[in-house]
């Protein structure tokens, strides 16, 4: 199931045709975003012990602040080149949210998760982020997708509800 919920990304990613221009930065780029998903992948692992010991907010916590000390050193060089008193108001409340919202929030209930269903079952979940994007970009972006990609969102939710067919449990009243 797991497996059918990944094709399914594949074609909501790929519905729109695209096209492989390989530069050093987009070969650095692939990098970034392959190591970035080994060491998303090993998180829920790495937190599972700390999750039994500490709270999701500590743990979420850590795991920010390390990872900060990682990223800093790749983004340092550009952050002196913003105009940062000239950015519209629109960008500040986008920061904050993705500072906030798209990254402590999420990473707090993620491991919430975690904690509370196990690894296994929450890392199911991780797709349910990619198809809220697309629905996203279609309502607020006015996106258009493809039928490809409307079919292979379909998939990808399928899969995920295939994969926790069978797990709940009714209590009789």
């Amino acid at each position: 199931m797991v497996v059918l919920a990944c094709l399914g990304m594949l074609g909501v990613v790929l519905g729109q045709g695209f096209a492989v221009v390989m530069t050093a930065t987009s070969v650095l780029g692939i990098m970034l975003v392959f190591t970035a998903g080994m060491i998303g992948g090993a998180m829920p692992l790495l937190n599972k012990d700390l999750l039994k010991h500490y709270s999701s907010l500590r743990t979420t916590t850590w795991t920010v602040v390390v990872g900060m000390f990682f990223l800093f050193p790749l983004g340092a060089s550009d952050v002196k080149m913003v105009a940062w008193v000239h950015l519209p108001l629109l960008v500040w409340g986008a920061l904050l949210f993705t500072g906030l919202g798209a990254t402590a929030t999420t990473n707090l209930l993620w491991n919430y998760g975690v904690a509370h269903i196990g690894v296994v079952r929450m890392t199911i979940y991780g797709y349910l982020p990619s198809i809220l994007g697309v629905v996203l970009a279609t309502v607020l972006l006015h996106e258009e997708l493809s039928l490809l990609q409307w079919m292979s969102a379909t998939v990808t939710l399928g899969g995920i509800a295939l994969s926790q067919y069978g797990r709940v449990q009714y209590k009789p009243a």
